[in-house]
């Protein structure tokens, strides 16, 4: 839960009325420190993917519209009886931002790929269909470069119903002129 909290707090932070050092009509990359979680798994509490990134790339398309690819992985790790069981999650996906004029907010809808894949297990992994609204929140760090936290709300439909989960990232952004 204090992690929730602490990334909930840095969004707001981030947030916060400031200059910013791009404008929204401006390409920009962003890397980032992901954290992932999904709910209800097979019934279960869900799992916690603490282990990630994220990488994102945006390009403005018409005034405040950006077109937008993602890449994201993280990584869930356990020990079993058997020995250490690991997944990871990669996300390619792609999309469009839409900017506020000072830019120091941003939603985002995306769609794309999920690949889950299983350690020790070549039948396990999966390809499913993501579907990933978002928010993110940006503020200048220096001239040349902003801090963002950004907050994904994840489907990825699979066998069935599917699974829903959050991603929170926190970063850095730079801005390209």
């Amino acid at each position: 839960m204090t992690k929730y909290l602490l990334a909930i707090v840095v969004v707001i932070g981030v947030s916060m009325p400031r200059e910013a050092a791009a404008q929204a009509s401006v390409t920009n990359v962003q890397i980032g420190y992901q954290f992932l979680h999904y709910s209800g798994i097979d019934g279960g509490d869900g799992a916690s993917f603490p282990l990630g990134f994220a990488l994102t790339g945006a390009v403005p398309v018409s005034g405040q519209w950006s077109g937008v690819a993602d890449l994201t992985w993280g990584r869930h790790s356990e020990d079993t009886p058997f020995g250490d069981f690991h997944v990871s999650e990669t996300t390619l996906t792609g999309g469009v931002r839409w900017t506020e004029m000072k830019n120091w907010w941003a939603a985002q809808l995306l769609l794309g790929l999920n690949h889950e894949g299983v350690s020790d297990c070549n039948d396990c992994g999966s390809n499913d269909f993501v579907f990933m609204p978002g928010i993110l929140a940006r503020r200048p760090l220096n001239s040349a470069w902003n801090v963002y936290g950004r907050f994904d709300y994840r489907h990825v439909f699979f066998e069935g119903e599917g699974v829903n989960g959050f991603a929170l990232i926190v970063g850095v952004e730079r801005p390209l002129k």
